[in-house]
């Protein structure tokens, strides 16, 4: 703090002897705590009047530059709205936040920080909001997605105000949102205006005949000129800030501001900078999500001339919203004591390059609007072509309102500027957007150039290189970074010192013939990275000879998995790429590589053979296995006999397309890095001296653990409980305990005992948090050491609750500190067990409904035997009924028996789940066919169910499964995911899929090894999809974390099986 006060100090004292002294006045003119007015606009490119667009209808705008001072080249530090936002309401870069995308908030790395208008409420004022000024915008519920409704109530004084979604008024948008509104929230009883209490998406352009007012912005303006007044009559100083959302898409405004607009032309350039590289731009997914929008291919003329017509629609009724707002803040006689500022959060392609929409590193959509106007200020309405950002914007508030400017800030106070425009404070500005694979861009804005280096956040390795020269115009048409590689150096080393812990690796080539996999590659590993760029028909490297047809394979320099090379082949008719390997393969080896399939085209092969004794033999089939996608996503292992010494690859596929492959490698199973790492929770150990043990478990000698369930808390950890048996039997004397990690599953605590009374079987947990933060665990407790089996036969005809020795009962405890300690249990068997089971739980996890009319509502299957006789005989079947509770746990309620409508098997152990479209799914265990598993829907709350029946899509074996809610996509809807084993002995685990609401399910992952009993849980960063399982015959229980974007891709189907060793810690 005292060097940052030292330069401020050092500042001041300069501009104070500098020819216009100007900066110094206007600080001490605003030294009586000046009010701030804050207005932001979301998706505002500087196409306006005031920035000589002539074209544009901006009067108010041009009116509001004329009085203060407008940047010509401001730019925002991530080009979309939440890391745009956040980083200049904290005063940090996105990576430094940790923000780099809209589905995060900053106080989930950062609880404590402090936001600029935190900070200004700290010090006496008073900050309200209204509209969008953090990325979310709509009330809470409004959307299925957290990201469209979360703020940040800690910034303000008062609760901040948004309004409702609606966006459509003509006939044809309510119909189609009507529609949307139907697909997407599947309403029981849907009421003719529910819809509009809903963010729904339609056309992407509507123009009402309707008033101002009547749309989102209107009232905005109405709400902020009323704020205004009633602030005016108050002495406290306020800090007031004013989102409006158009021109965001949805780009509608009312028809008046459209018939301002006839005749819009088409852009220019439409096509991305020669040489750059290809996710460098976008497909312009923005658009394309409405319905009156193609999907692919090229957008229709008329359709983007329609588009373009409409934003600059919004732009000139958002103007004029402004201007009511501006006009409200002169007569209320606030304007001599306010500051005011107006900003665009990021700019925006109206088909030029090609795209539609943000989300680059382009002048278009890095360039943003700002102007800024403090009373006493000099040379008023002269602009200032000083390079700034809008990280720039918390310094420089704080310093004009003489408030302590925190560590924290990573901007520059612009106050010279203000003082004189002529002033320059930065020789550049930084700018960064990710893409798929790992890859972060981080582009250096200097007054001539641009630079934007491609690099792969996890190696640091630069994957691409970008320079774009803007003397002849403010679009990119050609990067220069081959032509000019000295200037590209020069400004590289600028932006690498101007982002934060930035370590890139620039990676070196040799000449074609040469060894390739050098660098800080391993020996076996062939990176492709020293290699010649272009076309080879051979080639040598430390794992051997290449020999290919002419013209089928070449060095790609513009894909790769880490490096910036990729081995391509090519297609057209039938590739031949043989490797005769320097050494012959030794015993238990196999070959490992990352691939990608360049083409949705047909036809398409992909096959690998090895030469043998016996001549050539097929190894590997990827027709099917290696999918299309960016990054690499299939991981390739196969296993190889000894003594091989010549592969063959071969790719048939259309022209210009084929097979990238990189990271190939021959090396022993035991050294290849597997897609997944398992790290073992709960290992079998001695039990230690002085513990007691009864019945079946007074010889026993080890613990066991078995019976997993997982949890993911509103705190960020993850509890991961088992079963811990005096014994490995399932009649052992047990306890429930659990562990802990707070860091994603990298780290784990010692054991922490939820529940033990040294006498019973504690059996079964299910674990649940609700929304008020308390852990529930439910178990099961079988009489003195017995388990299922032994306990379900001593009195098949006492079927009370009246003798524990002889009955299974149901406890529920909870934890109110993220599983520290937990409370004595409570009997509830009375509620929940039916009293003709002979017992009544079933491991795994409760749900809390988030969806219909029983939200809040807790959900839990249960199951036991049911005692029968037949013929004379005693025997037993099984049942499942579900149990829940409206009040958080305090009473519960059943269900009878589900109908079972097979006679195939018996339905036994189960989990229940909600779907998108708030169905609940309860998918069971067969226990007697075993051919699949079962599975009934229930529509209210869990009330009622269908009768069970078989599942096709999901494979059984007598065991149980887990089943658990993906993170919420940006349509609104979310993936149900569901774990078993899948072979007899309760082998190879599969991971399924149901993109459907539970209707059917696709296997996308293959776990070898042994797999039991599992549970399912999303990682805090909705990510990855983590599984707790019994594996190594029941000795251990591992958890493995999995990306969903690997999942969903593909590359987590190609698994290792039979000859390797199993992967693990």
């Amino acid at each position: 703090m005292m060097c940052r006060s030292l330069a401020t100090l050092w500042l001041l004292c300069f501009l104070a002897n500098s020819s216009s002294g100007q900066a110094t006045q206007l600080i001490s003119k605003l030294q009586s705590r000046p009010n701030v007015l804050f207005i932001a606009v979301d998706d505002l490119r500087p196409e306006l009047g005031c920035y000589g667009a002539s074209h544009i209808h901006s009067p108010n705008i041009d009116a509001f530059a004329a009085s203060g001072r407008r940047f010509n080249h401001a730019y925002c530090q991530q080009a979309v709205c939440n890391p745009s936002r956040t980083s200049l309401m904290t005063g940090m870069r996105p990576d430094s936040i940790g923000v780099t995308g809209n589905h995060s908030h900053f106080r989930t790395q950062h609880p404590d920080i402090v936001t600029l208008p935190q900070h200004f409420k700290r010090h006496g004022y008073h900050a309200a909001a209204i509209g969008k000024i953090y990325h979310g915008v709509f009330p809470d519920g409004a959307s299925v997605t957290k990201w469209d409704t979360m703020g940040d109530p800690e910034s303000w004084s008062v609760p901040a105000l948004r309004f409702g979604p609606r966006y459509y008024y003509t006939e044809q948008g309510i119909a189609a949102a009507k529609s949307i509104y139907e697909k997407i929230y599947r309403p029981q009883s849907p009421g003719p205006d529910d819809w509009t209490t809903k963010l729904v998406f339609g056309p992407a352009t509507e123009s009402p005949d309707v008033a101002d007012h009547v749309l989102y912005d209107g009232q905005v303006a109405n709400a902020a000129i009323e704020r205004l007044s009633e602030l005016g009559d108050q002495d406290q100083p306020f800090f007031l800030a004013v989102g409006f959302i158009k021109p965001h898409s949805p780009y509608i405004a009312p028809k008046k501001y459209f018939d301002l607009y006839e005749g819009v032309d088409l852009p220019a350039d439409v096509n991305l900078p020669d040489n750059a590289l290809p996710f460098a731009g976008h497909r312009s997914g923005e658009l394309r999500r409405y319905t009156d929008q193609p999907g692919s291919g090229p957008i229709p003329d008329v359709n983007q001339r329609r588009v373009r017509q409409a934003y600059y629609a919004c732009v000139s009724y958002i103007d004029a919203q402004i201007g009511r707002v501006l006009r409200e803040l002169q007569q209320t006689g606030l304007s001599e004591r306010t500051i005011v500022v107006l900003y665009g959060d990021h700019g925006y392609h109206l088909g030029e390059q090609g795209l539609w929409g943000k989300t680059t590193n382009f002048e278009l959509d890095t360039r943003v609007l700002l102007i800024i106007r403090a009373p006493g200020m000099r040379a008023a309405g002269q602009a200032s072509d000083s390079l700034v950002e809008l990280v720039d914007l918390y310094p420089t508030l704080a310093e004009l309102a003489g408030l302590p400017v925190n560590e924290q800030l990573e901007g520059s106070s612009l106050v010279s500027v203000l003082g004189d425009p002529e002033q320059v404070i930065k020789s550049a500005a930084v700018s960064q957007y990710p893409r798929a694979g790992g890859l972060m861009g981080y582009s250096l804005r200097t007054p001539t150039h641009r630079l934007t280096k491609w690099v792969h956040k996890a190696s640091g390795l630069v994957r691409a290189t970008e320079l774009y020269d803007y003397s002849g115009g403010l679009v990119e048409t050609e990067n220069l970074a081959a032509e000019n590689p000295e200037l590209a150096s020069r400004l590289s080393t600028q932006l690498q010192s101007l982002v934060t812990s930035a370590e890139w690796k620039e990676r070196s080539r040799e000449p074609e013939g040469s060894q390739g996999g050098g660098g800080d590659v391993s020996d076996r590993v062939l990176g492709f990275e020293r290699a010649r760029p272009g076309n080879f028909s051979n080639l040598q490297t430390k794992l051997g000879a290449w020999h290919v047809n002419a013209g089928r394979a070449l060095i790609d320099d513009r894909h790769a998995k880490t490096g910036q090379q990729c081995l391509q082949l090519t297609g057209g008719t039938k590739t031949v790429a043989t490797l005769q390997l320097a050494e012959k393969v030794a015993a238990e080896s196999v070959l490992a590589f990352w691939a990608e399939r360049w083409t949705v085209r047909k036809p398409f092969s992909f096959r690998i053979e090895a030469k043998n004794a016996s001549g050539w033999q097929e190894i590997f089939n990827g027709d099917q296995k290696v999918r299309v996608g960016r990054g690499f996503l299939s991981r390739v292992v196969v296993p190889v006999d000894k003594g091989v010494q010549q592969l063959r690859f071969l790719v048939t596929s259309p022209p210009k397309t084929g097979v990238l492959i990189d990271h190939l490698e021959i090396a022993l199973a035991s050294e290849v890095e597997w897609p997944l790492q398992r790290q073992t929770l709960f290992q079998q150990r001695e039990i230690p001296d002085g513990v007691p043990r009864l019945g079946h478990a007074k010889d026993a000698k080890q613990f066991g653990y078995r019976i997993p369930s997982l949890l993911v808390t509103k705190q960020g950890s993850i509890l991961a409980f088992s079963e811990r048996r005096l014994g490995l039997h399932d009649h052992a004397q047990n306890d429930i305990v659990l562990k802990r990690s707070t860091d994603g599953g990298k780290t784990w605590s010692e054991e922490i005992v939820a529940y033990e009374d040294g006498m019973n079987s504690i059996n079964d947990p299910l674990t649940v948090q609700l929304d008020n933060g308390r852990i529930l665990l439910m178990f099961a407790r079988f009489p003195y050491g017995r388990h299922a089996r032994d306990a379900g036969w001593i009195k098949m005809a006492s079927l009370g609750y009246d003798d524990p020795t002889a009955n299974v009962l149901t406890f529920l405890c909870h934890s109110d500190d993220d599983g520290l300690t937990w409370s004595q249990p409570v009997d509830i068997s009375r509620q929940v067990k039916h009293p003709a089971l002979l017992n009544a739980n079933t491991p795994g996890a409760m749900i809390q409904l988030t969806k219909g009319p029983q939200q809040g509502r807790i959900v839990t299957g249960l199951w036991g035997t049911y005692p029968v006789t037949q013929g004379g005989k005693r025997s037993r079947e099984w049942r499942v009924v579900v149990a829940y509770s409206d009040d958080n746990g305090q009473s519960w309620q059943r269900t009878e028996f589900l109908q079972d409508a097979s006679q195939l098997g018996f339905p036994n152990e189960c989990q229940v789940v909600q779907a998108a479209n708030a169905d609940l799914v309860l998918i069971s265990r067969n226990q007697g066919g075993k051919r699949f598993r079962k599975k009934a829907i229930s529509r209210d709350g869990g009330e009622t169910w269908t009768a069970l029946q078989e599942d096709t899509t999901l494979p059984s074996v007598a065991c149980m499964g887990a089943v658990v809610k993906g993170p919420v996509k940006p349509d609104g809807n979310w993936d149900l995911w569901a774990s078993f084993p899948s072979a007899a002995g309760r082998k190879e685990g599969q991971i399924a899929v149901s993109q459907n609401h539970g209707q059917s399910w696709q296997i996308v992952k293959v776990i070898p090894g042994h797999f039991a009993y599992s549970a399912l849980q999303v990682s805090p960063d909705q990510k990855s999809l983590l599984c707790l399982f019994e594996d190594n015959g029941y000795r251990t229980e591992s958890f493995i974390k999995i990306p969903f974007d690997q999942l969903l891709s593909g590359h987590a189907q190609d698994s290792v099986r039979s000859k390797l060793p199993s992967e693990g810690f």
